[in-house]
């Protein structure tokens, strides 16, 4: 139709056709504007052409020299016309339509204008706009069946509905229904998908990363030289601004279950779920054995048979409508090897580089020792001895405390009041390079900002847990021994990653809304 248009030879009802089409689809404005400025581009480089002798020019009789000049004459006048008609086109055409955005429970997220003035939740997915995810996974689907989910803290630039610019945080791509490619430039590189479901992940300062499930992932320099091409494998890479490949453990392929988050209602556990965690018991079984890793469905810790399941967890009754009122939790009675819960890791299990893990607790006010939350670390250790290891504990008097020992710089967190007064309490802890962090019922408890060694240590199994010290108790220095621990625990979860203030903030929150009157 376009080429006839061009010609002159579109009928009447095809030319009506055309402009209806051409108002209500955003796919044939594309293509209409495309083949009018390549067709425009052409004769322009074929009148400049002739002028300079590239061309053979005609010579022979009178006629063919009035159909050159006619057709010269025709392609300023085509000129002319598209020039004409796309600036009515883009008078009259109504504006592009953005991709809707859809987001998991709990999100707090913003779609700002490029210059950062205007910020609004319900724009859309459109280029020169500024998408900031605090919290959560933000959805985008185009009608290509591109989807992209943005995977908070993260700001992500949009340069085009394909062409993204990833400033910060996690970009997840499942491009395998489209036949276009999409561009991330994210630090010195640019990362363009082959067909493909992957997952890319900037780190300001330190380097960006690169998880493949699907396809191929071309990476290259700004310059447009390829850096590599990256195959589905069970490692993932980072690189670093000097182009090196450093393995690393590959993250869990988001995209399987997030319709059904994305239409999820807002709880506690959604919120959980929406924050990407490697690892997430729910401790909802009402036998000791095997307790289910929810994220995964496949790896599996135990529930040692002193642990009493099937206890009352976090509920209404309690104060938070974030749960329901048959939730159920684990009480440790802290009395043997065979009171705790074990190989509490994710897949990936738990580094000393960088994590997080949060959890519910509750402990009566009768301590009068020292006993372990959390732990993750070499077996020997029964407090804070020199083996790697790291640990959430509760002093003899009830405060909160945060232990990571890596060879060079150890952190000793403590909160500043007691928790052991009968209650249930939200306790998260963050680790990186360069801060660990210690919080309570969603508020900063203790922090330590001191660079540390950036240690690779992975631990698994039984090296895993929760309720129970290493194996070897001793005192170390004076320092008090902890103890196994004698309470309630609900809701475990482990990050691969560290958690920001916002997204600790944001599980308390989903904890607390207002619970119901009775009738």
């Amino acid at each position: 139709m376009l080429s006839e248009l061009e010609a002159g030879t579109l009928s009447p009802e095809d030319h009506a056709r055309l402009e209806e089409l051409l108002g209500t689809s955003r796919q044939a404005r594309r293509e209409y504007f495309r083949y009018f400025e390549l067709s425009a581009i052409l004769h322009q480089e074929a009148g400049m052409e002739r002028e300079e002798g590239v061309l053979p020019t005609l010579q022979s009789d009178w006629a063919s020299r009035r159909m050159v000049q006619r057709s010269l004459m025709a392609a300023a006048a085509i000129l002319i016309l598209v020039a004409a008609l796309m600036t009515l086109l883009k008078l009259r055409a109504p504006t592009p339509e953005a991709i809707a955005l859809e987001a998991t429970p709990g999100a707090l997220w913003s779609v700002r204008s490029g210059s950062g003035e205007e910020e609004s939740q319900g724009r859309g997915f459109e280029a020169g706009t500024v998408l900031v995810v605090s919290t959560g996974v933000v959805s985008a689907e185009s009608a290509a069946g591109t989807q992209v989910l943005v995977q908070g803290p993260a700001r992500v630039k949009v340069l085009g509905l394909r062409h993204f610019e990833l400033e910060e945080g996690w970009l997840w791509v499942d491009a395998k229904a489209d036949q276009e490619s999409v561009r991330i430039e994210v630090g010195p590189y640019v990362v363009r998908d082959i067909g493909t479901r992957f997952g890319v992940r900037h780190v300001p300062d330190e380097g960006i990363e690169v998880h493949v499930f699907e396809g191929e992932v071309e990476v290259s320099n700004q310059k447009g030289e390829r850096v590599s091409l990256l195959r589905p494998k069970r490692i993932a890479f980072r690189l670093d601004a000097e182009s090196a490949l450093v393995p690393i453990p590959l993250g869990s392929d988001p995209f399987p279950g997030i319709e059904d988050l994305l239409d999820a209602p807002a709880s506690y556990r959604t919120v959980i779920r929406g924050q990407h965690p490697a690892a997430y018991w729910q401790l909802d079984e009402s036998e000791p054995g095997p307790i289910r890793n929810v994220v995964s469905g496949e790896d599996h810790g135990t529930a040692e048979p002193d642990a009493r399941m099937g206890q009352p967890g976090v509920r209404p009754a309690d104060g938070f409508g974030g749960f329901n009122d048959k939730n159920l939790g684990v009480r440790l009675p802290g009395s043997s090897v065979r009171s705790l819960l074990r190989g509490m890791d994710g897949p990936n299990g738990v580094s000393l580089r960088e994590g997080a893990a949060s959890f519910w607790i509750r402990r009566d006010a009768d301590m009068t020792q020292g006993e372990i939350l959390w732990h993750a670390g070499e077996t020997s250790s029964g407090g804070f001895g020199p083996e790697l290891e790291m640990q959430a504990f509760l002093s003899a008097d009830g405060r909160l405390g945060f232990f990571i020992e890596n060879g060079r710089h150890d952190v000793l967190l403590k909160s500043p009041r007691s928790y052991a007064d009968g209650d249930w309490h939200h306790v998260a802890v963050s680790w990186n390079s360069q801060q660990v962090s210690l919080y309570a019922d969603g508020l900063l408890a203790a922090i330590d900002t001191l660079p540390r060694r950036d240690d690779s240590n992975v631990f698994r199994g039984i090296e895993v847990r929760f309720g129970k010290p290493g194996i070897v108790a001793h005192k170390d220095g004076g320092k008090p021994d902890l103890q196994s621990f004698h309470g309630w625990v609900d809701e475990v979860a482990l990050w691969d990653r560290g958690l920001a203030p916002a997204e600790i903030s944001a599980q308390f929150r989903a904890a607390r809304p207002a619970v119901p009157a009775p009738d």
